[in-house]
Protein backbone atom coordinates (compact mmCIF):
# COMPACT_ATOMS: atom_id res chain seq x y z
CA UNK A 1 0.00 0.00 0.00
CA UNK A 2 1.08 3.68 -0.73
CA UNK A 3 0.69 6.70 1.50
CA UNK A 4 0.25 10.15 -0.48
CA UNK A 5 2.54 12.41 0.85
CA UNK A 6 2.53 16.76 -0.09
CA UNK A 7 2.71 15.52 -3.74
CA UNK A 8 -0.39 15.63 -6.00
CA UNK A 9 1.13 12.79 -8.37
CA UNK A 10 1.61 10.34 -5.26
CA UNK A 11 -0.43 7.53 -7.20
CA UNK A 12 0.97 6.46 -10.50
CA UNK A 13 -2.28 6.15 -12.26
CA UNK A 14 -3.50 9.52 -11.05
CA UNK A 15 -0.36 10.91 -12.67
CA UNK A 16 -0.76 8.83 -16.03
CA UNK A 17 -4.61 10.50 -15.96
CA UNK A 18 -3.22 13.73 -15.79
CA UNK A 19 -1.28 13.16 -18.75
CA UNK A 20 -2.23 14.89 -22.42
CA UNK A 21 -3.68 11.97 -24.67
CA UNK A 22 -0.70 12.83 -27.06
CA UNK A 23 1.71 12.03 -24.31
CA UNK A 24 4.35 9.72 -25.35
CA UNK A 25 3.84 7.79 -22.05
CA UNK A 26 0.47 7.53 -22.09
CA UNK A 27 0.11 6.54 -25.34
CA UNK A 28 2.78 3.41 -24.91
CA UNK A 29 0.60 2.27 -21.64
CA UNK A 30 -2.89 2.00 -23.57
CA UNK A 31 -1.50 1.15 -27.00
CA UNK A 32 -2.38 -2.12 -28.52
CA UNK A 33 0.96 -2.05 -30.64
CA UNK A 34 1.65 -5.86 -31.94
CA UNK A 35 5.71 -5.40 -31.29
CA UNK A 36 5.23 -4.79 -27.31
CA UNK A 37 3.47 -7.67 -25.73
CA UNK A 38 1.38 -7.53 -22.52
CA UNK A 39 4.38 -9.20 -20.31
CA UNK A 40 6.90 -6.17 -21.71
CA UNK A 41 4.53 -3.44 -21.20
CA UNK A 42 3.32 -4.82 -17.53
CA UNK A 43 7.01 -5.25 -16.57
CA UNK A 44 7.84 -1.69 -16.97
CA UNK A 45 4.62 -0.28 -15.83
CA UNK A 46 4.72 -1.88 -12.58
CA UNK A 47 8.27 -0.28 -11.91
CA UNK A 48 6.97 2.54 -12.58
CA UNK A 49 4.10 2.02 -10.17
CA UNK A 50 6.69 0.48 -7.96
CA UNK A 51 8.58 4.03 -7.92
CA UNK A 52 6.06 5.69 -7.08
CA UNK A 53 4.76 3.75 -4.18
CA UNK A 54 8.33 3.93 -2.40
CA UNK A 55 8.55 7.53 -3.13
CA UNK A 56 5.25 8.29 -1.40
CA UNK A 57 6.25 6.13 1.51
CA UNK A 58 9.69 8.20 2.10
CA UNK A 59 8.98 10.88 4.64
CA UNK A 60 12.23 12.37 3.84
CA UNK A 61 12.23 15.13 1.15
CA UNK A 62 15.40 14.66 -0.05
CA UNK A 63 14.80 13.56 -3.51
CA UNK A 64 11.62 15.10 -3.98
CA UNK A 65 12.79 17.86 -6.55
CA UNK A 66 14.16 15.28 -8.58
CA UNK A 67 11.07 13.20 -8.36
CA UNK A 68 8.98 16.04 -9.29
CA UNK A 69 11.52 17.03 -11.74
CA UNK A 70 11.03 13.97 -13.69
CA UNK A 71 7.80 13.88 -13.49
CA UNK A 72 7.01 17.19 -15.39
CA UNK A 73 10.05 16.21 -17.76
CA UNK A 74 8.03 13.05 -18.60
CA UNK A 75 4.60 15.47 -18.74
CA UNK A 76 5.97 17.74 -21.58
CA UNK A 77 7.93 14.99 -23.39
CA UNK A 78 6.45 14.56 -27.16
CA UNK A 79 9.24 14.18 -29.44
CA UNK A 80 10.15 10.15 -29.69
CA UNK A 81 10.90 10.40 -33.22
CA UNK A 82 14.17 12.17 -32.44
CA UNK A 83 16.77 9.87 -31.41
CA UNK A 84 18.86 11.81 -28.79
CA UNK A 85 15.86 13.11 -27.17
CA UNK A 86 14.44 9.47 -27.27
CA UNK A 87 17.85 8.23 -25.48
CA UNK A 88 18.00 11.32 -23.11
CA UNK A 89 13.93 10.51 -22.25
CA UNK A 90 14.50 6.47 -21.36
CA UNK A 91 17.65 7.56 -19.56
CA UNK A 92 15.21 9.90 -17.15
CA UNK A 93 12.56 7.05 -16.70
CA UNK A 94 15.21 4.40 -16.24
CA UNK A 95 16.52 6.43 -13.20
CA UNK A 96 13.08 6.07 -11.84
CA UNK A 97 12.63 2.57 -12.75
CA UNK A 98 15.94 1.91 -11.15
CA UNK A 99 15.17 4.12 -8.37
CA UNK A 100 12.07 1.70 -7.41
CA UNK A 101 14.08 -1.67 -7.61
CA UNK A 102 16.90 -0.37 -5.37
CA UNK A 103 14.54 1.34 -2.64
CA UNK A 104 13.73 -2.56 -1.84
CA UNK A 105 17.38 -3.03 -1.02
CA UNK A 106 19.75 -2.58 2.22
CA UNK A 107 19.53 0.88 1.07
CA UNK A 108 15.89 1.46 1.51
CA UNK A 109 15.52 5.19 2.23
CA UNK A 110 18.97 6.35 2.71
CA UNK A 111 19.68 6.50 -1.25
CA UNK A 112 19.57 10.19 -2.19
CA UNK A 113 19.75 11.44 -6.01
CA UNK A 114 22.65 13.65 -7.11
CA UNK A 115 21.77 16.61 -9.14
CA UNK A 116 23.46 16.64 -12.19
CA UNK A 117 26.21 19.58 -12.28
CA UNK A 118 28.07 21.22 -15.25
CA UNK A 119 31.79 20.05 -16.09
CA UNK A 120 31.33 18.13 -12.58
CA UNK A 121 31.05 13.82 -12.71
CA UNK A 122 28.88 12.81 -10.11
CA UNK A 123 26.66 9.47 -9.82
CA UNK A 124 23.21 9.35 -9.84
CA UNK A 125 22.62 8.13 -6.35
CA UNK A 126 24.32 8.01 -3.48
CA UNK A 127 24.16 5.88 -0.13
CA UNK A 128 26.44 6.63 3.06
CA UNK A 129 25.95 4.38 5.72
CA UNK A 130 26.36 4.69 9.56
CA UNK A 131 30.14 4.02 9.29
CA UNK A 132 30.67 6.97 6.80
CA UNK A 133 30.78 4.33 3.32
CA UNK A 134 30.16 6.01 0.89
CA UNK A 135 28.00 3.98 -1.98
CA UNK A 136 28.20 5.73 -5.90
CA UNK A 137 25.17 4.30 -7.81
CA UNK A 138 25.43 5.30 -11.59
CA UNK A 139 22.18 4.39 -13.93
CA UNK A 140 22.66 3.66 -17.65
CA UNK A 141 19.63 2.33 -19.66
CA UNK A 142 20.44 0.56 -22.70
CA UNK A 143 19.20 2.08 -25.67
CA UNK A 144 19.41 1.24 -30.06
CA UNK A 145 17.46 2.37 -32.93
CA UNK A 146 14.11 1.84 -33.90
CA UNK A 147 15.40 2.58 -37.61
CA UNK A 148 14.62 -0.44 -39.38
CA UNK A 149 16.96 -0.47 -42.16
CA UNK A 150 19.31 -0.99 -38.76
CA UNK A 151 17.54 -3.78 -37.50
CA UNK A 152 15.63 -6.29 -40.17
CA UNK A 153 17.18 -8.44 -42.49
CA UNK A 154 14.57 -9.20 -45.47
CA UNK A 155 15.72 -12.33 -47.01
CA UNK A 156 12.10 -12.42 -48.90
CA UNK A 157 9.12 -10.96 -49.43
CA UNK A 158 7.62 -13.21 -46.29
CA UNK A 159 10.35 -13.68 -44.09
CA UNK A 160 12.80 -11.57 -42.22
CA UNK A 161 15.12 -11.56 -39.75
CA UNK A 162 15.05 -9.05 -37.01
CA UNK A 163 18.37 -7.68 -35.31
CA UNK A 164 17.69 -6.48 -31.48
CA UNK A 165 20.63 -4.09 -31.90
CA UNK A 166 21.70 -3.69 -34.92
CA UNK A 167 22.65 -6.23 -38.05
CA UNK A 168 26.23 -7.83 -38.18
CA UNK A 169 28.28 -5.15 -40.08
CA UNK A 170 30.89 -7.80 -40.57
CA UNK A 171 31.52 -11.40 -41.32
CA UNK A 172 32.32 -12.62 -37.85
CA UNK A 173 29.28 -10.87 -36.17
CA UNK A 174 26.57 -12.32 -34.79
CA UNK A 175 23.35 -10.82 -33.08
CA UNK A 176 25.51 -11.21 -29.37
CA UNK A 177 28.11 -8.96 -31.11
CA UNK A 178 25.99 -5.86 -30.91
CA UNK A 179 24.51 -6.34 -27.40
CA UNK A 180 28.11 -6.93 -26.19
CA UNK A 181 29.68 -3.68 -27.94
CA UNK A 182 27.17 -1.35 -26.70
CA UNK A 183 27.37 -2.79 -23.13
CA UNK A 184 30.90 -2.28 -23.26
CA UNK A 185 30.92 1.61 -24.29
CA UNK A 186 28.32 2.06 -21.31
CA UNK A 187 30.64 4.55 -18.91
CA UNK A 188 33.46 2.72 -19.71
CA UNK A 189 35.79 5.22 -17.81
CA UNK A 190 34.41 5.34 -14.42
CA UNK A 191 34.39 8.84 -14.17
CA UNK A 192 30.94 9.24 -11.97
CA UNK A 193 33.10 6.86 -9.45
CA UNK A 194 35.66 6.75 -6.82
CA UNK A 195 38.11 4.75 -6.23
CA UNK A 196 37.77 4.58 -2.18
CA UNK A 197 34.18 4.26 -2.60
CA UNK A 198 31.89 1.27 -3.27
CA UNK A 199 30.45 1.77 -6.68
CA UNK A 200 28.10 -0.16 -8.67
CA UNK A 201 26.45 0.14 -12.32
CA UNK A 202 23.17 -0.17 -13.12
CA UNK A 203 22.37 -1.09 -16.48
CA UNK A 204 18.64 -0.60 -17.08
CA UNK A 205 17.39 -3.44 -20.04
CA UNK A 206 13.53 -2.40 -19.68
CA UNK A 207 12.59 0.42 -21.63
CA UNK A 208 9.24 1.46 -23.39
CA UNK A 209 10.80 3.07 -26.70
CA UNK A 210 12.70 0.60 -28.92
CA UNK A 211 10.10 -2.12 -30.14
CA UNK A 212 12.30 -4.69 -32.12
CA UNK A 213 13.99 -5.37 -28.01
CA UNK A 214 11.80 -8.00 -27.14
CA UNK A 215 11.52 -9.72 -23.50
CA UNK A 216 12.47 -12.83 -25.29
CA UNK A 217 16.03 -11.34 -26.29
CA UNK A 218 16.91 -11.43 -22.74
CA UNK A 219 15.48 -14.12 -21.10
CA UNK A 220 18.52 -16.00 -19.40
CA UNK A 221 20.87 -13.73 -20.69
CA UNK A 222 22.88 -13.00 -17.41
CA UNK A 223 24.21 -16.92 -17.63
CA UNK A 224 27.45 -17.98 -19.14
CA UNK A 225 25.35 -20.40 -20.96
CA UNK A 226 21.86 -21.73 -21.52
CA UNK A 227 20.06 -24.35 -23.23
CA UNK A 228 16.10 -24.49 -24.59
CA UNK A 229 15.09 -27.67 -24.65
CA UNK A 230 12.42 -27.99 -27.49
CA UNK A 231 12.46 -28.27 -30.46
CA UNK A 232 16.15 -29.17 -31.14
CA UNK A 233 18.38 -29.02 -27.39
CA UNK A 234 20.08 -25.76 -28.61
CA UNK A 235 22.32 -24.25 -26.35
CA UNK A 236 23.15 -20.43 -26.14
CA UNK A 237 25.47 -17.79 -25.47
CA UNK A 238 24.33 -15.57 -22.71
CA UNK A 239 25.87 -12.48 -23.73
CA UNK A 240 25.13 -10.32 -20.91
CA UNK A 241 27.85 -12.67 -18.69
CA UNK A 242 30.44 -12.49 -21.37
CA UNK A 243 30.18 -8.67 -21.73
CA UNK A 244 31.95 -8.63 -18.18
CA UNK A 245 34.05 -11.45 -18.05
CA UNK A 246 35.65 -12.85 -20.82
CA UNK A 247 38.66 -12.73 -22.45
CA UNK A 248 40.10 -11.22 -25.78
CA UNK A 249 40.05 -13.90 -28.32
CA UNK A 250 37.25 -16.11 -26.57
CA UNK A 251 34.93 -17.45 -29.59
CA UNK A 252 31.39 -16.31 -28.58
CA UNK A 253 28.81 -18.21 -30.46
CA UNK A 254 24.66 -17.16 -30.54
CA UNK A 255 23.49 -20.91 -30.31
CA UNK A 256 24.62 -24.70 -30.96
CA UNK A 257 22.15 -26.89 -31.89
CA UNK A 258 22.53 -30.72 -30.34
CA UNK A 259 23.29 -31.78 -34.44
CA UNK A 260 26.44 -29.27 -33.87
CA UNK A 261 24.19 -26.71 -36.22
CA UNK A 262 25.47 -23.30 -35.65
CA UNK A 263 23.13 -20.14 -35.87
CA UNK A 264 24.86 -17.22 -36.48
CA UNK A 265 28.91 -16.56 -37.42
CA UNK A 266 30.36 -17.06 -33.78
CA UNK A 267 32.14 -13.63 -32.60
CA UNK A 268 36.02 -13.35 -31.49
CA UNK A 269 35.94 -11.33 -28.76
CA UNK A 270 38.08 -8.41 -29.51
CA UNK A 271 39.34 -7.02 -26.55
CA UNK A 272 39.25 -8.40 -22.11
CA UNK A 273 35.87 -7.20 -21.17
CA UNK A 274 35.15 -4.51 -18.22
CA UNK A 275 35.64 -7.13 -14.97
CA UNK A 276 38.38 -9.15 -16.63
CA UNK A 277 41.04 -7.05 -17.73
CA UNK A 278 44.83 -8.30 -18.06
CA UNK A 279 47.71 -7.25 -15.40
CA UNK A 280 48.21 -4.61 -17.64
CA UNK A 281 45.70 -3.01 -18.36
CA UNK A 282 43.37 -0.42 -16.44
CA UNK A 283 41.10 -1.97 -14.20
CA UNK A 284 37.63 -0.92 -13.68
CA UNK A 285 36.66 0.46 -10.30
CA UNK A 286 33.16 -0.61 -10.15
CA UNK A 287 32.70 -2.96 -7.83
CA UNK A 288 29.36 -4.59 -8.70
CA UNK A 289 26.89 -4.54 -11.87
CA UNK A 290 23.45 -4.61 -11.88
CA UNK A 291 21.60 -5.97 -14.58
CA UNK A 292 17.76 -5.10 -14.76
CA UNK A 293 16.09 -7.66 -17.11
CA UNK A 294 12.32 -8.42 -18.04
CA UNK A 295 12.83 -11.70 -15.69
CA UNK A 296 15.25 -10.80 -12.89
CA UNK A 297 17.86 -9.08 -11.50
CA UNK A 298 21.42 -10.18 -12.13
CA UNK A 299 24.19 -9.09 -9.87
CA UNK A 300 28.00 -9.66 -11.00
CA UNK A 301 31.25 -8.52 -9.08
CA UNK A 302 34.48 -7.09 -10.08
CA UNK A 303 36.85 -9.58 -8.35
CA UNK A 304 39.36 -7.09 -8.82
CA UNK A 305 38.03 -4.93 -6.63
CA UNK A 306 38.25 -7.27 -3.46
Amino acid sequence: MCYNNTNNYSSFENFINSLDNHNELKKYIYSNRSTSSDFEKNVFINQLKDAFCQYAEDKNDKNKKWFEDILEYIKNFNDIQNDDKARNYISIIGELQVYGLLMHSLFGFGLEHIKEEKNINTPDFIYIDNDNNKVNVEIATLVGTNKKEKLITNYTDSYMGIHPFSKPQKADENDLSGLISMLNNIKQKDKQFNEKDINILVINLISPVYENISSNFFEERYKPYYIIKCPYNTIYSGGLWQDFYSKKNDNIFHSIGVMDNIDQEVYKMPYNSRFNKSSNEKYSIADFAIINTYDTTAIYQNLNRT
